[in-house]
């Protein structure tokens, strides 16, 4: 009698795990643990940043999030979006850039849009140490000489 309970209980737990390991598997993007049916939450602490600054009539804008491990002092890093705008009747074109410069180095191609709007970076990586910078450069595109500005804060 116990083996026919632990067969259908067996497929009760197969099933019920499905769903979770489907999003796993499909490459959401999500980080951290499932939590399935009470299990302890092991997910990390999640952060989110908002970075900007302005030069001349220029302003450049970075935000993503940060995911802290609770087990040691390694922290999961995503730049997900920028935004340049131009006030003013300021004249440039679309060739701005976006560096990260701290905790990681990534930088832009020469084609970064200065039309107020959100595009997508999603730059990301693995820092392992405790209050590190963040911090991105921004080079704006106009005739003459490019305008920069920095923006950081610790993480």
């Amino acid at each position: 009698m116990f083996k026919y309970l632990i067969t259908p209980l067996c497929v009760t737990l197969s099933l019920a795990s499905a769903p979770a390991l489907a999003n796993s598997a499909a490459g959401n993007g999500a980080i951290g643990s499932v939590n399935v049916a009470g299990a302890e939450k092991t997910s990390p602490n999640r952060q989110t940043f908002d970075l900007s600054c302005t030069s001349g009539n220029f302003s450049g804008d970075l935000r993503g999030y940060v995911s802290y491990n609770n087990h040691d002092s390694s922290k999961y890093v995503l730049v997900e979006e920028y935004r340049i705008a131009r006030t003013g009747d300021q004249d440039g074109g679309n060739k701005a850039n976006v560096n990260l410069k701290e905790p990681f180095a990534k930088k832009s191609s020469d084609s970064m849009k200065q039309d107020g709007q959100w595009h997508r970076l999603n730059w990301a990586g693995w820092v392992s140490a405790y209050n590190v910078p963040l911090e991105v450069e921004f080079i704006f595109d106009k005739s003459g000489a490019d305008p920069r500005c920095t923006a950081s804060q610790r993480i």
